[in-house]
């Protein structure tokens, strides 16, 4: 295995733990969680935005 082919498994590796303890850290804060769940719901019962209104709202032209 060549030194660049170890570098790039070793940054794939730090890629996954990185995401693993971001997982971790949401799991572990229950507001994040509350509010996860109360979006989805609301996405679920249809309560959505459009997102140009959004958009205007907020004065963003694209």
């Amino acid at each position: 295995m060549t030194k660049a082919a170890i570098i790039k498994d070793l940054e794939d590796i730090k890629t996954k733990i990185d995401s693993i303890i971001e997982t971790l850290e949401v799991m572990s804060d229950e507001e994040l969680k509350k509010s996860i769940v109360k979006a989805r719901n609301e996405a679920r019962e249809g309560k959505l935005r459009d997102f140009d209104d959004l958009l205007d709202e907020l004065g963003i032209s694209v």
